[in-house]
């Protein structure tokens, strides 16, 4: 093979719904696919690894906000749990292995070129009917989003660290917005002002963590710092969207 210097592992199944009524396939996609590309690094002797985890489902419902890296996983999802259990494994193999490896807990990532989550989900339905859209659970879900450009500065950031060892990070924007809020940006940004149906309950679906904040300041401490609010990237995604679909 060629030389490799890093690996980002970014591939994964990534919806929390289907992991819940698909969990033998969600297992293998995400611990067993990680876990054979951490085995592709140790025996090629690949020294850095990058891993795209979440930040929004491997703490669960914790009641520390905002949540900290070192406090405990709990998830309460299939796919939370398959995150969490490969960060076991890249810990291990950081130590054992002497490599230098790289967690990121990353928010919802949301910009160009993504055709899931809420907001395109938001944009979807409108499109189909701008006079009335539905909204999962109850619209007062409190999460952690990031836009796409400034994801991608914070993982550069982290790739350049020096030391040989495993590190995570949260990687998000430091204040959440609630699913309510993020409907009404994207009427807003659109012109429209549908009438909101709501599915009921806390939850937009099973495994679906309610409140999620997560602590940013260990990333910003290597001088990361998000340049577009929730505001500006829902924006600039509408924009795209309108554009490509």
């Amino acid at each position: 093979i060629p030389k490799i210097d890093i690996i980002f592992h970014f591939a994964a199944q990534t919806s929390v719904p289907f992991s819940v009524n698909n969990p033998e396939s969600d297992f293998n996609t995400n611990v067993v696919g990680s876990f054979q590309i951490l085995e592709f690094a140790r025996k090629n002797g690949i020294k850095e690894l990058i891993y795209a985890s979440s930040g929004g489902t491997v703490y669960g419902e914790t009641q520390t906000f905002p949540t900290p890296e070192d406090q405990s996983l709990s998830p309460i999802s299939n796919y939370g749990a398959s995150k969490a259990a490969i960060e076991m494994f890249l810990q291990s193999y950081s130590f054992l292995y002497k490599m230098k490896i790289t967690t990121l807990r990353l928010g919802n990532i949301f910009g160009p070129r993504s055709i899931h989550g809420v907001i395109f989900d938001f944009f979807t339905k409108l499109k189909n009917d701008n006079t009335q859209m539905e909204i999962l659970g109850d619209g007062m879900q409190n999460k952690s989003y990031l836009y796409i450009d400034d994801c991608i500065s914070a993982i550069l950031i982290t790739s350049s660290r020096d030391q040989i060892d495993y590190q995570a990070y949260n990687i998000s924007y430091p204040k959440q917005i609630t699913v309510n809020q993020i409907a009404k940006i994207v009427c807003d940004e659109l012109g429209l002002s549908p009438k909101f149906h709501y599915t009921g309950g806390k939850r937009g679906w099973k495994g679906d963590v309610i409140k999620g904040s997560l602590d940013v300041s260990k990333i910003t401490n290597l001088g990361w710092e998000p340049k577009n609010n929730y505001q500006i990237g829902i924006s600039k995604y509408i924009n795209w969207l309108l554009l490509n679909f």
